[in-house]
């Protein structure tokens, strides 16, 4: 587009027809073009919090349920020397076992459980509190220098003053905004310490009837001749363990632990606007000109937004990164739109003349630009001033 115009500027300059009733100027513009909105969700509020909290444990030492000597609150079962014995009838088995009561027997599943108590390790992961909320921001979105390069042509009269066909181009150049938000926070409680568990651990036996309670059974070998008391054979490996209660946690560490993200954005930003239009000129007094002009213009915009979001965590021992995320975006828009502007002149002699102009545009059309979650939404609207100087044919 940029090309165009300065080509359109040269040919209005050359041709012999312009030596009256042609003006051009050049401009030093200032444009703030409302703000730019910034909206979407972070990342870390999305994630799910089992992701970045420490694992909570109860570290019981937990039994692999392979053979081995088990001594419990109401009773016992050891190995004999058949119990993992390869050559043995029946390996899993035992003659080396006890116990106290007859609850501990299901006759209906053929089954014998104890009861053991131990204290054990635990980390807790409690009052877990997050925050998060939908990034909105605004900023500046065009707060910069530019140029703009114009021409009027014709010399129509009317009401008093000239009537003239404006023609256009500005151009403002790379700019860039760095922004940094926090849109996530939150925070836990991470305690370690001690903690009385009782387990059950259930044996399964070979379907016979066992001897009474306190029954306490005993056998040093040879594994292939049975003891000669009366007893029953039952397995050495429980065939299960699980938690029947715990006790009161005994607290020996613990520490409060925060939760922070931090996004950053790096925008780059450029933009050009083609215009024309009619302009109506009077003069206020012998050198100085009151110009309006309407107009309907074409703007460029370029965009290229960088995007990066940390999720940190911060204990006692520092502050580290948990996780990132990058993204990077580049897109061009057009916006159709109009305006007016209004501009004072001074005439300097020898047919150059400098002035002021103050310029107020519309964008119907609203244009958006996304980066990761998030989407950053143009203004539709923009004042320009400019400090301009030119020369009349």
């Amino acid at each position: 587009m940029s090309r165009f115009v300065f080509a359109l500027f040269c040919l209005l300059a050359c041709l012999p027809a312009m030596a009256s009733g042609l003006r051009l100027r050049a401009a030093l513009l200032y444009r703030r073009s409302g703000s730019i909105q910034l909206r979407g969700q972070s990342y870390s509020s999305a994630l799910n919090p089992q992701r970045f909290l420490p694992k909570a444990y109860l570290l019981d030492g937990a039994d692999d349920l392979g053979y081995g000597d088990r001594y419990f609150e109401d009773g016992y079962v050891c190995m004999d020397p058949g119990s993992g014995n390869v050559n043995s009838p029946l390996p899993d088995s035992t003659w080396n076992w006890g116990y106290q009561n007859a609850a501990q027997y299901d006759a209906e599943a053929h089954t014998l459980s104890f009861l053991a108590k131990k204290t054990v390790e635990q980390r807790l992961v409690e009052e877990l509190s997050l925050h998060s909320a939908q990034q909105r921001h605004s900023f500046s979105a065009s707060e910069a220098l530019g140029l703009e390069l114009a021409g009027e042509y014709g010399s129509l009269q009317c009401c008093g003053g000239e009537l003239a066909l404006s023609l256009g181009w500005l151009w403002i150049p790379e700019w860039q905004r760095r922004l940094d938000v926090r849109s996530f926070s939150g925070s836990f409680w991470l305690r370690e310490g001690l903690r009385d568990l009782q387990q059950r651990y259930t044996y399964a036996s070979y379907g016979a009837e066992l001897p009474p309670p306190g029954h306490a059974g005993s056998y040093a070998g040879p594994f292939d001749q049975p003891p000669q008391e009366s007893t029953v054979l039952i397995h050495n490996k429980p065939e299960y363990i699980e938690n029947v209660s715990l006790g009161g946690f005994q607290a020996q560490s613990e520490e409060q632990v925060f939760l922070h993200n931090k996004v950053r954005y790096k925008i780059d930003w450029q933009e050009q606007e083609f215009f024309v239009g009619p302009q109506f000129r009077k003069p206020l007094c012998q050198s100085l000109d009151c110009c309006l002009s309407a107009r309907l213009s074409l703007r460029y915009l370029h965009c290229a937004v960088k995007r990066q979001e940390q999720l940190y965590q911060k204990n006692q021992q520092g502050t580290q990164v948990l996780q990132q995320w990058r993204d990077s975006s580049s897109s061009s828009r057009l916006m159709p739109g109009a305006g007016l502007a209004v501009a004072l002149e001074k005439q300097l002699g020898k047919g150059f003349f400098a002035g002021i102009q103050l310029a107020w545009n519309y964008y119907p059309r609203q244009i958006s630009f996304r980066s990761g979650p998030d989407r950053l939404r143009i203004r539709r609207s923009a004042l320009d001033g400019a400090a301009q100087i030119g020369y009349r044919f």
